[in-house]
């Protein structure tokens, strides 16, 4: 999912995601937008959600 123009971001947005998450392997492609990585590091969800720098190396990944 290319997260790299995200403005806005809530606790339904981050309910997707985890349910996206846990649902199929769901990669975030960055470079994510500042405001959008220090919700997910508050949250701790950076350390749950495959984060990638670039749409291309969430492409890479197997």
């Amino acid at each position: 999912m290319d997260v790299s123009q995200i403005s806005f971001a809530d606790s339904t947005f981050l309910s997707v995601l985890i349910t996206g998450h846990r649902a199929l392997t769901l990669t975030l492609a960055g470079p994510l937008p500042h405001r959008f990585a220090r919700l997910l590091a508050l949250t701790r969800l950076d350390t749950h959600l495959h984060i990638t720098p670039t749409l291309t190396a969430a492409a890479e990944q197997p």
